[in-house]
Formats: C-alpha cells, structure tokens, sequence
C-alpha cells in the first residue's frame, strides 16, 4: 500500500505522514500519546424540572423521531415551540432537552433570552450569550462583536455534538446569531412568537403547543385531591378546567387552593371564576411568577398600539369565532389602522389562533383584553366600544339577511343598504346555508350582545334573519327561544306588518315542534295584526298568516275550519297576484281533501297547485306539493307513481339542504319501497335518514332509524 502510494504520488510532504511510513516499513509503532484531559467540565445546564409534564406525549414522541431522523442523516435540528402564554413551551422544552442530551456528548446549554420578562428586565442580546456560550465551551476568543462571537461558536459546534435551550425568545434577531452552521446540535427555541423571520430563513421544525385535553387538565387541578374528594369534586373540577382553558399555566395556580378544599370550597372557587371580570384575579398569584394575568400582560405590552387596539375590539366581538371579513370590519370602526397587518401581528405573538380559515381567541386572552387592555384611538374608549358593537352587529345581519334573501326570497326584512362593510354573495341556496353553517352560533352570540347592549332593532332583525335556515337544520328550540326575545324587541321598534311577521315566523317553529295550540295562539295573534292593513304588503302577510293558522287547525284536527283558512288566503293570494302563495293554499286545500279521504279530488287540487309552483322559482313549495301528491298515489297502491314522485321532492329537499323535510320524505318511500319488495333501497333510505337525524341531534329520530334498519337486516 506505501510504494503504491508513493508511486502515485511520490514521497510525503508531512513530516508525520513521512515518518509514520518508515515506521510502519521497520516494524515499529509509536504509542499513540493519551488524549489530553479536558480542561474544563462539560456544560450541563438544563434548569431544575419543577413539575412534571402532563398531556404531551404525542409532542414528545414526534420530537424525539424528529430528532432521531435527523441524526440519522448526520444533520443537526432546530425546532421552535411556540404558543400563547403560559401554554407550557418552557416544560415540554426542558423535559425534551433532558431526554435527549445523554445521546449528545458535547453537553448542554441553556440561555434565557428574557423575551416576555416584563418590565425591568430586557431581553438578552446574543452577544453576552455568545460570549457565555464559548467559555462554556472551553474556548477562547479575542472577538468582541456580535458576527465574530457567533462565527466562532459555529467553528465551535461544528465538530462537537451538544443541545441548546433557547427559552422565551421574543424576535428571530436574538436567535439567529446562537445557531449552528453545520454539525449535528440540536436548538430547541421557545417563544410566544411565530417568529416568521427564523422559519424563512432557517431549516425549522414548527411544533405549536395546543392547551391540553380535558382528562390531563383534569389531572392538574385534582392532583392534591385525596381518591375520595376527587369523585366528589370531579363536576366542579371540570367546570374549572374549562373556565382556565385547558391551559397548564392557569391549572398549575389553582392547584394548590384546589388541593386544600372541601368540595364546597371547591364549588365557590368555580363560582367566583364564572365571573368574567373576577377569573383573572384568581389566577394571579402575587409577586410570583405563575401568573396567568402577568404572563399575558407582557405579551401585550410587546403588541403595537393597532395590534391592542384590534385585540380589544376582537374581544368585544362575541365570539367563538370570526371569519376574516368580520375582522376586517372590526379594523374600520378604528379609521387608519390596517386591520390585516394587525391581525397578523396578533397571529404572529399567539395571541390569535388561525383555523379552518377562523380566527379565534382563547377565552382567557378574551378575558384580558375586555378587563385590562386599552385600545389606543382617540375617541373615548366607551365611545369605540359603541362603534364596534354596532359594526359587529351590522356585519352580522347583513350577511344573515344577504344568505336569508337566497333561502327564502319570499319575504323581506326592513334593513339598511350596508356600509363599509364585507358582505357575503351566496349564488346558491347550498352556499347560504354552508356560510350560516359556520356563522350560526356566532349569530346567536350576537342576538345575546345585543341584548346585554339593549339594541332592540338587532335582536328582533338578526333572530328573524336566521329562521329559514334554522328551520332546515331543525332547530325549532332556538327559533322560538330567539323569536320569543324578538317578539318583544319589536314592540316598540317595528311595523305592524313587521311585528305580524315575527309572530307568523314565531308560529311556525312550534307548529314545526309540535307545540300545535302555541303555534294557534300566536298565527293568531298574526291574523289580528295584518287585519287592519290595507297596502300590498299588509295584505300579503295576512295571506300568509291565515295560511300557516289554517296549517295549525288543520294539524289540531279541524279539518273544516283548515279548509276556510286555506281558502280564505288563497283567494287573497290570487287577488294580489302571488303565484307561490296560491299554490301553497291550494296544496293546504288538497291536504286537507286527502285528510276526508277524497283522493281523487285531492289529487286534482295538488295537481293544480303543482302546475302553478312549476311556474314560479319556489324550489321548497314544489317538492312540498310533490310529498303530498306522492302520499296520495301511495294510498291508492299506486307505488310506482309515489315512489317517482318522493324522489323528485327528495332531490329537492337534498339540493335545499333541508334536513327535516328530507328525513319525513325519505321515511316514507322507505316504507313504500318495502311494501313493494325493494329492500335493499329501503335499506339505504332508512341509513340516510339515520344520519340527517344524527345531524339534527335527534337522537330519538336516530333510534327509530335504527330500529327500522334492524327489523331488515
């Protein structure tokens, strides 16, 4: 091997090499000298683990794979942990670094970056981390600037294999000078910050850390309990859990007090954090470092003045959630603030969470901002909240009655054009009922704001906005909850004509429930009012309300008295033109024939009213005549026609999204399938069923679905 070395490349040039060679050719080996003792410690410097972490073993173990592919591939790894405050960032990072630094002989390191350490404590500058970080390593340097020191300790790391604990960095500027270049450290990084500029810049492995499920919360609180206490106790300590948030820093306070109370004490601790105003103050422990109300202190404090202020307003947004167009419109009750530059700011600091496409506050960082935020305008700060309530409002009636004007074109609200504000355009009935889908609950949340606000003209105009779609989704509890409370606001603030609409809409829902002699006495109360109106849309209304008294006789059993009602309305439909009306009175009038048993003049009268909907863009009106239709042939045993004709109005009902009217169709071709042997279809029909009652929360639907779906397998 020497003389084809040499004969390739001639003698060496090395002194060492040369030598080696002559020794290796006389036989003689020279002892390898001992490697020199190290001249100082290999650093360790995790901080003590004050508790144990609780609830992230998926965080870990997806780390720690992480860690060991990278390793695998002779690579180093940066991973940044961030979360909102007190999250616990810091435990999972110290409990991660202590589970891994045994494979890293090189030692570990550990610098507080005092990010969020509030006031009279600055963040750390890389350069005296840098400088600390060298001697901890054993090496020394003239440098004194920041770009040498961190030159230097990436010569350092890059033939030495160690873990680095960059806690609480607030910017990407004090972390960037601390990396390795190559070699194979790992740097895990926590900060309530996304730090945009570092994940650009850098190969970064991104974990967010989520609040912890209900069980692990739970086991925070209660660990002080003793078994028997923690049974008693176990409703209160998970009302606690979900007034803290599932978040460890405010569970870890309450531990303590928890640990130390009789299940009354425990159940007065819940009862003081159900108030707003007083659940920060529990969870502020003083002059100590756990402290819910401190820890989100500072990351507002590092917010610009636009970020606080679209915090604040986002607050009093009542919430769960927003989409980006309603904050966009929150930003324009503030004039020369850019609303999208600070929502990404709040984004950015944890302080808002992005998902599915909504924006959401954790109820806790809800409650800071409402009770210890100031937004910075020059208006008085009651002056804006106004303002805001009322954008916030108007954004969510505009688009209510924008996704109302698709599903029922039929009637019209008394609203203002909209102005200066984002506003949905739903081309179709499915894509008002997907935005309402999304919005729902946000809207009811509203109706109660404006209620706590006494905004009379919102809570009767927003609750009569949401009824058609809550009558698709069969949601006739909150329809009448809602337009009980309208009924009300509109006293003083609506029409005639408009306050007989609310009780005509407040009539429907439980004659939808079954609340049959409710449903009467409020058609009624419908009927009086349009009595004495005299212009088009007065008579109108009272059409319909004669129509829908009609429909609760009719469904008490007072065919008779129906049968005038429904007449009655359907000449006025057809003296005003109304072609949807007439059909529908005309179809009552048939249900009501089908109801005596006279089929063939109930088939005729159907027929007609059919015809007449054909005509008109009254999509619901149709398949409704075609259920009643195909209900009749299916008495006649005429099943073919019946089964043709309910799988028109199913197909309707379907492209409506209207889930209750669906289910009633499709339960009854089931049951015309099996009486014409079809099973398998019936089959198929009554598992639908089970899953739009399943998507109602009708849980007793869903088992009668079954039920049926049992008897034929």
């Amino acid at each position: 091997m020497i003389r084809e070395y040499k004969a390739r490349r001639g003698c060496p040039k090395l002194p060492e090499l040369d030598q080696a060679f002559r020794d290796i050719t006389r036989g003689v080996f020279r002892a390898r000298p001992a490697p020199e003792k190290p001249q100082h410690l290999i650093p360790r410097q995790l901080p003590p683990a004050d508790r144990e972490v609780i609830g992230q073993d998926g965080v870990f173990t997806s780390l720690r794979q992480y860690i060991a592919q990278r390793r695998a591939e002779g690579k180093g790894a940066v991973i940044l942990l961030t979360g909102m405050a007190g999250v616990g960032k810091s435990a999972v990072a110290n409990h991660l670094c202590r589970s891994v630094e045994g494979d890293f002989p090189g030692g570990t390191l550990y610098a507080s970056l005092n990010g969020f350490s509030g006031e009279g404590t600055s963040p750390a500058e890389p350069r005296q981390i840098l400088s600390r970080f060298l001697s901890d390593l054993g090496m020394q340097t003239q440098a004194t600037d920041a770009e040498a020191l961190s030159g230097a300790l990436r010569s350092r790391l890059a033939t030495r294999s160690v873990v680095l604990l960059l806690d609480d960095a607030a910017q990407s500027g004090q972390v960037l000078p601390l990396l390795p270049g190559t070699g194979t450290s790992v740097v895990v990084i926590t900060s309530r910050n996304q730090l945009p500029d570092l994940t650009t810049r850098k190969d970064v492995y991104v974990c967010r850390i989520e609040p912890l499920d209900c069980e692990s919360a739970a086991e925070i609180v209660s660990a002080g309990m003793s078994g028997s206490t923690r049974e008693k106790c176990r409703p209160s300590v998970d009302k606690l859990v979900e007034l803290c948030g599932r978040l460890p820093l405010a569970l870890s306070v309450l531990a303590k007090p928890v640990g130390r109370r009789s299940p009354q004490g425990v159940a007065e601790l819940v009862a003081r954090l159900s108030l707003e105003d007083k659940r920060l103050e529990e969870l502020h422990v003083l002059g100590h470092e756990r402290s819910v109300r401190l820890a989100l202190d500072y990351s507002v404090e590092a917010l610009s003045g636009e970020a606080r202020t679209l915090l604040w307003q986002m607050a009093i947004h009542p919430g769960p959630s927003m989409d980006w167009s309603a904050a966009m419109d929150l930003g324009g009750a503030t004039p020369g603030h850019a609303a999208d530059r600070a929502l990404d700011e709040l984004i950015d600091a944890n302080l808002v969470e992005r998902a599915a496409d909504r924006y959401l506050l954790h109820d806790l960082v809800r409650a800071h901002a409402r009770h210890y935020v100031s937004p910075e305008s020059d208006r008085p700060a009651e002056r804006l909240r106004e303002e805001t309530v009322h954008r916030v409002l108007a954004h969510q009636l505009q688009n209510a009655v924008a996704c109302d004007r698709v599903i029922d074109p039929q009637r019209s609200l008394p609203i203002d054009e909209p102005q200066g504000l984002r506003i949905t355009d739903p081309v179709s009935e499915e894509e008002a009922m997907a935005y309402l889908d999304a919005e729902y609950e946000v809207c009811l949340q509203g109706i109660d704001l404006a209620l706590r606000d006494d905004l009379p003209q919102y809570v009767w105009l927003l609750s009569m906005a949401l009824v058609p779609y809550q009558w698709r989704r069969n949601r006739h509890a909150d329809a009448e909850r809602r337009l009980t409370e309208a009924e009300a606001a509109s006293r003083d603030c609506a029409s005639p004509a408009d306050r007989a609409m609310v009780y005509r809409m407040l009539a429907g829902s439980q004659l939808r429930a079954g609340r049959i002699d409710l449903g009467l006495r409020n058609a009624e109360a419908a009927v009086r009012l349009g009595d004495g109106l005299s212009d088009r849309a007065g008579r109108l209304g009272l059409a319909l309300s004669l129509h829908l008294r009609a429909v609760g006789h009719q469904r008490k059993g007072d065919l008779d008295t129906a049968e005038q009602g429904h007449r009655h309305a359907l000449d006025l439909f057809e003296a005003l033109g109304d072609r949807a009306g007439a059909a529908a009175a005309l179809n009552g009038v048939g249900t009501v024939q089908y109801g005596r048993g006279g089929y063939d003049e109930a088939l005729r009268t159907c027929g007609e009213a059919l015809r007449i909907f054909e005509l008109t863009d009254d999509a619901n009106g149709r398949a409704n005549v075609l259920t009643t239709l195909a209900k009749i042939h299916a008495i006649r045993y005429e099943r073919d026609e019946a089964l043709r004709l309910y799988e028109r109005a199913i197909a309707i009902y379907q492209k409506l999204s209207y889930w209750p009217n669906e289910a009633k169709a499709l339960s009854r071709y089931a049951h015309v399938l099996l009486s014409s042997g079809r099973v398998q279809e019936a089959v198929k029909a009554w598992e639908r069923v089970a899953i739009l009652r399943e998507f109602m929360g009708d849980e007793e639907g869903v088992q009668q679905a079954l039920a049926q779906l049992e008897g034929l397998r």
